[in-house]
């Protein structure tokens, strides 16, 4: 009863997990987003963290920095909440690291799809200069003047880009784990939170070139109809192998953070309430 109860509680950890981590990391985002979209041969400085900062600044003021929070946190909840439980319905001791990868593959791949329409909210209002008002108000903007199914725009490249993400990170999460916590050692904040940055690192770095598709397409950044591989192409083409890399650096800290922090809250949690040493 206690374990059924506890399965069913992981959503509910993995939202608060997710607001957390949202709020500690959101001013990366912003400038990660300013480098990826707004970077261009005419505004070279923002192509590196301190030109995107000092743009902020000049333009926005602090308040900048938390461009796109609301959004932000009704998406990341929902989706940390759909991540979170349908991963606690497949886990289990005895598995190998395929099982672990699609597990956490398919798990972050759905609960994006399923999100991608407050994604792209999201990712416009994150844009400086983009005249953001409320979350219902761009929707229904974006809604008369694009259609229905442009909050959809992104999604498949998104979906592969946030699967491709979970399933390396949490295989190599987990062996981290293993490697650094005896099994019989109890709950230990520290690796918990190493391991989880070390498999954000490797999982960032693999991932980003679709990051770089997904924002520009969400952006409208892209203003004719190309398939991914077309994308992939262009990008090369007009920025070389460097344009797969902007906004990297912002991503290398936010993205590795926010999953830690939210692996972290959410194991921390189970070991509270019901004693686990370690539940995913």
């Amino acid at each position: 009863m206690v374990e059924q109860q506890r399965v069913h509680f992981q959503g509910l950890l993995g939202a608060t997990a997710s607001l957390i981590s949202t709020l500690a990391v959101q001013p990366l985002e912003v400038i990660k987003m300013v480098m990826i979209v707004k970077s261009n041969p005419s505004n070279y400085r923002l192509t590196s963290a301190y030109g995107s900062v000092e743009y902020i600044l000049i333009n926005e003021g602090l308040n900048g920095f938390y461009r796109g929070l609301r959004p932000a946190l009704v998406r990341n909840m929902s989706a940390g909440f759909l991540y979170f439980q349908m991963l606690s319905y497949v886990t289990s001791e005895n598995r190998n690291v395929s099982q672990d990868f699609l597990a956490s593959f398919f798990a972050r791949g759905l609960s994006n799809f399923i999100t991608n329409p407050i994604l792209l909210i999201e990712t416009r209002a994150e844009v400086p200069g983009y005249q953001y008002t409320s979350l219902w108000k761009t929707a229904s903007t974006i809604a008369k003047q694009e259609g229905v199914m442009s909050f959809f725009k992104g999604g498949l490249t998104c979906s592969i880009k946030d699967s491709l993400f979970a399933g390396i990170y949490y295989v190599v999460y987990r062996k981290m784990h293993e490697m650094l916590l005896p099994a019989d050692s109890g709950f230990s904040p520290s690796v918990t939170f190493l391991s989880g940055m070390i498999a954000g690192l490797v999982g960032t770095c693999a991932s980003h070139p679709f990051e770089i598709l997904r924002a520009r397409l969400q952006t409208n950044y892209y203003h004719d109809q190309m398939t991914i591989m077309q994308r992939f192409r262009s990008t090369y083409q007009n920025e070389g192998i460097y344009g797969f890399t902007k906004g990297l650096s912002p991503r290398l800290v936010r993205k590795p953070l926010a999953n830690s922090i939210s692996f972290l809250l959410v194991e921390h949690l189970n070991h509270v309430f019901y004693g686990t040493q370690f539940h995913f």
